[in-house]
């Protein structure tokens, strides 16, 4: 056996390079307690973000490491394991001191990271004092300057230093692995907030990478990114076929819920409610299916993001978010969102808000949240549903002054059609008007919308009223002659 571990070490490493991390995992299996399976294993936690994994990998690689290095990089692993799965507040100790300059910026890149998911924004003397050795902990070091950027609200700083980590890591040769972890996050970027003048740049840098090489979350949300741009030009076909790119890579019920989401979306502007509503139920589905109490990622920001569309059905909308808000995600996760969480989490109660009141307030609180952290789109989407709560005008205009680059959006054409329903015409009394051109009784409309009768018979006195009609029956000829009825 001691024979064949070299072999197999070399084995699991190269399935580690091409970013087949199971195929890695499995081999290791083959191989005896070594500082080399440890160091692959500890790899292949980091890049899952499977922190358990990560803690018994650095256990061993503390216990089994045959230099100084090993042993203190396996010491600052288990440490960076607990923090990032929220399980010690202690402050960071290191009993093994690394011997060479390559371990030294090692502890010290893996100290900056535990700073970081903790809130601190002052690591500069950490990093100056180590410098990085390897392109890899360059890179590293470039990415941790990122997230302090985010951290302390310069999105903007953080896009760009993220795209020249990206750039570095593309030219260099990274292991693919590495790639995604960088890719990622940009992609994400790239679909939520304007980059301006860098949007080229930064669209040409994604086209770069191997998407296709690594079967994980970051493939997905890469295809996820690219269709929402594409939609943002109006292509929407090509934004489809993006979705169906992003539905077969789909790792998850989470990622695939999110892929009905933003058909739905692409549906609803362009008034193709038949498709929406299909998409909508795929969604509710694939949600409902989502393992919450392991939620450790992007699980309840993804759902958070999801909700004004998911509202169409407030009561069942409700219960997802109500066990999104039960899971606890990783510091990691917590601190990389920062206030995005908050906002998102925000945006989704005034979502599904019972009451005008409040959802007012909620969406006027996650419109300024948005706009501090650069997130035009989502900010956009919160003044939409400001102006459902409240009819004032001004947020329509709000709205519109963010969407202006983008004139054949997803987001431009749904405030036309905001602008074009006769004033007064909220989401929710246009969902009770939809909900009687089907035939409902006012209870039925009530308990399907999770309101009492009497608020649904406020509304439908308001309907008569925006709509000049004094009947329900002209009610509904009046919402088929406006296209109000689907």
């Amino acid at each position: 056996m001691h024979m064949e571990r070299p072999s197999l070490v070399e084995d699991a490493l190269n399935a580690f390079q091409h970013g087949h991390y199971q195929t890695a995992k499995d081999i290791l299996l083959g191989c005896q307690r070594c500082a080399a399976c440890s160091e692959v294993l500890l790899l292949i936690g980091l890049r899952l973000r499977d922190y358990d994994l990560v803690w018994r990998a650095a256990v061993d690689l503390r216990e089994t490491g045959e230099t100084p290095d090993q042993r203190a990089i396996g010491e600052a692993r288990m440490f960076y394991a607990d923090v990032a799965r929220n399980r010690t507040a202690e402050p960071f100790s290191q009993t093994t001191r690394p011997r060479t300059a390559v371990g030294k910026s090692e502890i010290a890149l893996i100290h900056a990271s535990i700073e970081w998911m903790r809130g601190s924004t002052d690591i500069k003397t950490l990093l100056s004092e180590n410098p990085p050795q390897t392109l890899d902990q360059k890179i590293r070091r470039i990415s941790i300057e990122a997230w302090i950027a985010e951290l302390r609200g310069d999105i903007r700083r953080h896009a760009e230093l993220l795209l020249n980590a990206l750039s570095r890591a593309l030219t260099g040769g990274l292991d693919a692995g590495a790639i995604m972890v960088l890719a990622h996050p940009v992609a994400a970027l790239f679909r939520e907030i304007d980059f301006g003048e860098l949007a080229p740049h930064a669209e040409a840098i994604l086209k770069k990478v191997p998407w296709g090489s690594v079967s994980t979350h970051d493939r997905f949300y890469g295809e996820r990114a690219f269709a929402w741009r594409r939609a943002l030009d109006g292509d929407f076909i090509s934004a489809l076929k993006h979705l169906d790119t992003a539905m077969l890579a789909a790792p998850d019920d989470l990622c695939r819920a999110l892929s009905h989401i933003d058909s739905a979306r692409i549906a609803v502007a362009s008034n193709s409610h038949v498709h929406a509503q299909a998409s909508i139920a795929l969604a509710f589905a694939a949600f409902e299916r989502v393992e919450w109490t392991a939620a450790t990622h992007e699980e309840p920001l993804g759902l958070y993001g999801s909700l004004d569309i998911l509202s169409v059905e407030p009561e069942r909308a409700r219960l997802l978010l109500d066990r999104a808000v039960a899971a606890v995600p990783t510091a990691a996760l917590g601190i990389a969102h920062g206030s995005r969480l908050t906002a998102y989490r925000t945006f989704a109660e005034a979502a599904v808000a019972t009451s005008p009141e409040e959802a007012y307030i909620k969406a006027n609180a996650a419109y300024r949240l948005f706009i501090k952290c650069g997130y035009v789109f989502r900010a956009s989407s919160a003044a939409v549903l400001a102006f459902e709560a409240s009819g004032q005008r001004k947020w329509l205009e709000r709205a519109s002054e963010l969407v202006t680059p983008y004139p054949r959006s997803i987001l431009a054409m749904s405030l036309r059609q905001h602008a074009e329903r006769p004033h007064g015409l909220t989401e929710r009394r246009l969902q009770v008007l939809r909900g009687l051109c089907q035939g409902k009784t006012s209870q039925q409309v009530a308990d399907s919308l999770c309101l009492s009768e009497s608020t649904v018979r406020k509304h439908i006195g308001d309907l008569h009223r925006i709509l000049g009609v004094t009947r329900r029956a002209e009610l509904v000829l009046r919402a088929i002659e406006l296209r109000l009825a689907a």
